[in-house]
């Protein structure tokens, strides 16, 4: 089973990700609209953490 991280922008720090990748873990943080080098990562995976965010406040 593979792990994954959900989190916002806030927490895209390339010192978070590399924590991250060392305990095998993907990040699935979008990067900043100011990062000179863009960052990939599993949309489909976000709009979750998006749901997630919406039903807790209901």
């Amino acid at each position: 089973m593979s792990k994954a991280l959900l989190a916002n922008k806030v927490y895209a720090a390339d010192t978070i990700r590399a924590d991250l990748a060392s305990r095998n873990i993907q990040p699935v943080i979008p990067g900043r609209s100011n990062r000179r080098v863009k960052i990939d990562h599993a949309w489909a995976l976000y709009k979750q953490l998006n749901r997630m965010n919406a039903s807790a406040i209901t």
